[in-house]
């Protein structure tokens, strides 16, 4: 058997992948990882696996790769006719059974996969389960085994405890641990209910066993890995678990320094009271990073998409976090809400710079399947693009060629500011006072006027075009 993702890049390693391994029991003996990216190309990919000869290939796959998740199905189907395709992930479980991805697969998982797969799995191989039988576990919502042609097997995968799931960060190889971005969770779902997100639809939120994660954490940090990003969408939700887990990184990186080593966490903004302020403000300077997802201050917007979030509180706690303690701040904001015009956003992004956070990430809105954002569409002229990632490309409140022209500057926002490489033209061009966002929307225009294109930018180019800019 053979778990396969395309990856963004190779210093993103699959959780996903190495959970279902992680919980196959004994058939992990029988199983392999094999990651790809896009660099590497599918054609490269799909032959790998095809030279494994694999009965079983699951295949994951998400907003990032369903392209090329696609196209490695058409491959597998024609080059390994007598194996099962099965596919899952966070894009796959919310499509709709006819989806042309699902074209060549045969069995389709939606859901969290770690317990159903295994037993899925045996019944393929014809294994029998754990006692000697059929294993009972198994929910379909059709016939027990899939037909290899016109028929797509769906199986709704029921939440598992996390208590009972075993943890997959020993299957990471030392040769990748120091330059790949290690992904933990402590927990799952999600309390609130954001329209954008897809963890507002996983329920209830389901806690890991703190301390066994935490002592796989060491471990891999003993083995050399240097960059921890923690996925739990309400990490600061419990303050004594998110106290302890600070405690714990902190403690960790002064006890053995090692150069560039962080680790990630995306906090609920308005919730950092002195007791999680403490330990934060602790951290050596650049050995944490917070993702504070700020995503509009525009209060009617929020309410909108059900966001609660009490913003005076926020801005004062990222104005803590910016001027009182040594963490990375990544603060997002989002282009394309309904509702929120240019002015609203522009106001939103100057209150933000101001503070001057560590970045301002300017994503673009994105209609994930599964979430209730397309409700939206008629009052409030949404049209999302319909093939992935899904994006904005016009509102009532913004016109398709203002909605072009943020995405363009959002992209100059990564390479001009972000990336950190040209502070003193920033710090000329765009002081942080009233005006910032629309003086950068200008020298956004200008620039992709300059270059027609947003990528492939050298920077000496890019450093010139900034010294001669006339605004």
């Amino acid at each position: 058997m053979v778990l396969t993702a395309v990856n963004a890049g190779y210093i993103h390693a699959s959780l996903g992948l190495r959970s279902l391994y992680a919980n196959l029991g004994d058939l992990r003996g029988r199983s392999c990882i094999a990651e790809g990216t896009r660099r590497l190309g599918i054609p490269e990919l799909a032959r790998f696996i095809a030279g494994l000869n694999p009965s079983i290939v699951g295949v994951s796959v998400s907003i990032w790769n369903h392209r090329e998740s696609r196209e490695l199905l058409e491959r597998l189907a024609q080059d390994l006719p007598q194996a099962w395709l099965v596919v899952g992930g966070p894009e796959a479980s919310y499509l709709p059974d006819d989806h042309p991805l699902f074209t060549r697969a045969h069995v389709l998982v939606r859901g969290e996969g770690e317990e159903v797969f295994p037993r899925l799995c045996r019944e393929l191989l014809g294994i029998p389960g754990p006692h000697g039988s059929p294993d009972p576990g198994l929910v379909s919502g059709s016939e027990s085994v899939p037909r290899r042609t016109g028929h797509l097997r769906v199986i709704q995968a029921r939440q598992p405890d996390p208590a009972h799931l075993e943890l997959p960060y020993g299957f990471l190889e030392d040769r990748d641990l120091s330059n790949r971005l290690m992904y933990i969770e402590t927990s799952r779902g999600c309390p609130f209910s954001c329209e954008f997100c897809l963890s507002s639809v996983q329920g209830r939120v389901r806690e890991f066993p703190l301390k066994p994660v935490l002592d796989q954490v060491t471990r891999l940090y003993e083995r050399g890995g240097r960059y921890f990003k923690v996925i739990d969408r309400t990490f600061n939700l419990d303050l004594d678990r998110a106290r302890r887990t600070l405690t714990f990184f902190r403690e960790l990186f002064l006890g053995n320094p090692r150069e560039g080593a962080y680790v990630q966490f995306e906090v609920v903004p308005d919730r950092l009271p002195q007791e999680l302020r403490e330990p934060i403000a602790a951290f050596p300077p650049g050995t944490l990073r917070l993702e504070v997802g700020i995503q509009t201050l525009n209060n009617a917007v929020a309410a909108r998409i059900n966001r609660k979030q009490d913003q005076p509180r926020t801005l004062d706690n990222l104005a803590f976090l910016s001027e009182q303690t040594g963490a990375v701040i990544h603060a997002d904001l989002i282009i394309g809400l309904p509702g929120e015009d240019l002015e609203s956003f522009a106001r939103g992004f100057d209150r933000l710079w101001q503070l001057q956070p560590g970045e301002i990430q300017l994503g673009v809105l994105k209609a994930l399947p599964g979430t209730t954002l397309h409700r939206h569409d008629g009052p409030w002229g949404m049209v999302f693009n319909p093939d992935p990632p899904y994006e904005i490309m016009q509102t009532g409140a913004m016109n398709r060629d203002t909605m072009d022209k943020m995405k363009v500057a959002a992209k100059f926002w990564e390479l001009v500011v972000n990336r950190g490489r040209y502070p003193e033209e920033v710090g000329r061009l765009n002081p942080p006072k009233e005006g910032a966002f629309y003086r950068f929307l200008a020298l956004s225009e200008y620039l992709y006027n300059r270059l027609g294109r947003t990528w492939g930018i050298d920077a000496s180019e890019l450093r010139a075009l900034l010294a001669t800019y006339p605004g």
